[in-house]
């Protein structure tokens, strides 16, 4: 997994190009990496420092689709706010559901590898929303659109934004919210993390 753009240091732009520094990667490029969705985008090829071995990146939520545990310090200092993480999830209900794909014939391969690779990745976000970032986590259902529905009408678009501003503001409007973030504050007074 690359944490970007800290991981960056290690690659160079080319077998026999110039590294790589943490402060000059572009957004453009950094992007670039994170949008690499497997066999819809070509991976983003980085050479290693050390050995001058090729790497490729691609993404699209491999590993975790929704890593707002970056954002928090990991250690004694207490943030000066809250991180608020918005999550787009397949189905209807305001709580994502373990998914039931059915994988019909005849493209049955296809269908199998993709509820494969959905799974993988929903397993380790849900590992991850179990510690914690559940109680600062926005789940926005997008019912039967997909993350891979490039071709959206404007009334899917509004839908998708008006489903948003709906759990949005039940969410911060929630009691859970209010008390986390009277915990924060508190704990920011005291200067702990705990």
């Amino acid at each position: 997994m690359l944490v970007l753009p800290d991981d960056i240091e290690y690659f160079k732009k080319g077998k026999d190009g110039p590294p790589y520094e943490k402060d000059t990667l572009t957004l453009a490029e950094a992007v670039r990496m994170s949008m690499s969705y497997p066999y819809l985008y070509s991976p983003v090829r980085l050479f290693d420092k050390r050995d001058s071995r090729c790497h490729y990146v691609v993404d699209g939520g491999l590993l975790s689709n929704f890593p707002v545990w970056l954002f928090d310090s990991g250690d004694e200092r207490t943030p000066a706010r809250p991180t608020w993480g918005f999550r787009l999830h397949g189905g209807s209900a305001p709580n994502e559901e373990l998914p039931y794909r059915d994988i019909p014939l005849p493209f049955w391969r296809l269908k199998l590898a993709k509820a494969m690779f959905q799974s993988a990745t929903e397993a380790w976000d849900r590992e991850q929303l179990g510690r914690a970032t559940s109680a600062r986590t926005v789940s926005v259902p997008t019912r039967a659109i997909g993350t891979t529905d490039f071709g959206l009408t404007p009334e899917q678009a509004d839908q998708l934004y008006t489903w948003g501003v709906e759990k949005a503001s039940e969410f911060f409007a929630s009691a859970e919210t209010r008390a986390y973030v009277q915990n924060f504050e508190d704990r920011q007074r005291s200067g702990t993390n705990a």
